[in-house]
């Protein structure tokens, strides 16, 4: 039998065609183009960006919290829970055809971070052609048994608008409306961008039970440094002490503003960890409220003020003008319990934001590939490493 010699020259010369990089990229789009004849449905692949999830909790729990299967293994898909029906789309060229892929974008990827909140996150991001690739994995092998589990630190369950809010740089506390300690609902002092640099918001933390949600993914920061509207907003509280000292007197009110300072200087100096627990819990003004006063989760003492009391007490650390004389007759009977309010907001505000200059200097700025809205090509969702 003969050798066809010139069909093993044609032979050669494809193989080593297909060795070039130019010929890769031929032979990768023959198997493509026949790839997606047989089996149409390669080349698609499903959507799920910021547009797609409707109005609404952007993740419910299943009950008890600490057994939900966002702790575990979760995909994008699975964790929201508002969304309309779920739509293909065509998956671009530059990418593998036997590859499944979620195509999403950098707010929906910054919300799914910021709510899952996992120290043990992998977050890789690959340019492929003019498309962004991403890689979300969880690594759970170095976390203990009930850290695994449940993380009580930070809250799961936030809408869209209040999401929406908190990527324009709303305070990480911000509910509307305001669940209060007495069960009660009221409008968030944060009505309009303004109100950030203004003091009710800091009551409200103190107010409400509502735990704040982690930040990291929000949105760039400024390396080693709390944000400016936490520096203003103490700022117009220590204003309110002054002017309530003026109507009032007392040391009540004089020690309130010493704590008011101490927390602002160890946000702004970076102070020892248990430097402001420490002021807080020596103070005088921890008389009749017990150990440990400033760190009441429960926010106990809070119970007894009705809805109007604590709207109250946001409304006159957000306004700058004196008090009416309505405002005073109402304020008078509750101000202790108003000023411990405040104090406890400060104390949490100022704790969660000495951990955020930590977070800092452990990770300095968001990943830039976050910081521009477009569209993301989720290649591995999110899975848990145990190994």
């Amino acid at each position: 039998m003969s050798v066809d010699w010139n069909l093993a020259a044609v032979v050669v010369a494809i193989v080593a065609l297909s060795l070039t990089p130019i010929g890769l990229v031929l032979f990768r789009k023959v198997v493509s183009i026949l790839l997606s004849k047989l089996r149409p449905s390669l080349g698609l692949c499903e959507k799920l960006e910021w547009s797609d999830l409707v109005d609404g909790i952007l993740h419910t729990c299943t009950l008890p919290e600490q057994n939900c299967a966002h702790h575990e293994t979760i995909s994008i898909m699975e964790f929201f829970s508002w969304k309309k029906d779920r739509r293909l789309v065509k998956k671009p060229g530059q990418l593998y055809l036997t590859t499944s892929y979620l195509r999403t974008d950098t707010k929906t990827l910054r919300g799914f971070l910021s709510l899952l909140h996992r120290e043990e996150l992998g977050l890789m991001f690959e340019e492929v052609g003019t498309v962004m690739t991403a890689s979300v994995t969880l690594d759970l092998a170095s976390k203990s048994e009930y850290n695994r589990h449940y993380d009580p630190q930070y809250r799961i369950q936030v809408s869209k608008k209040e999401m929406d809010l908190l990527f324009q740089g709303y305070p990480p506390w911000y509910q509307d409306p305001l669940s209060l300690a007495n069960r009660g609902q009221v409008p968030h002092p944060i009505q309009g961008s303004r109100d950030i640099f203004r003091g009710g918001w800091i009551v409200a933390v103190g107010l409400s039970r509502t735990l704040p949600i982690s930040f990291e993914f929000l949105g760039p920061k400024k390396a080693g440094e709390a944000p400016e509207y936490a520096f203003r907003a103490l700022e117009r509280i220590t204003h309110r002490l002054k002017n309530l000292s003026q109507l009032f007197g007392g040391r009540r009110i004089e020690l309130a503003t010493e704590l008011v300072d101490d927390a602002r200087s160890y946000v702004q100096e970076s102070a020892a960890p248990s430097s402001l627990w420490m002021y807080f819990e020596r103070s005088a003004f921890t008389g009749g409220f017990g150990s440990r006063w400033h760190q009441d989760t429960r926010r106990e003492f809070a119970q007894t003020l009705t809805n109007n009391d604590c709207i109250l007490a946001m409304q006159i650390f957000n306004q700058y003008e004196d008090l009416s004389e309505s405002q005073k007759l109402s304020l008078e009977p509750i101000l202790t319990l108003v000023l411990r309010a405040m104090l406890v907001g400060v104390y949490q505000v100022a704790t969660e934001f000495h951990e955020y200059k930590k977070w800092e200097r452990r990770k300095d700025q968001l990943p830039p590939e976050l910081l521009t809205d477009r569209s993301v090509y989720l290649y591995r969702e999110l899975r848990s490493h145990n190994d």
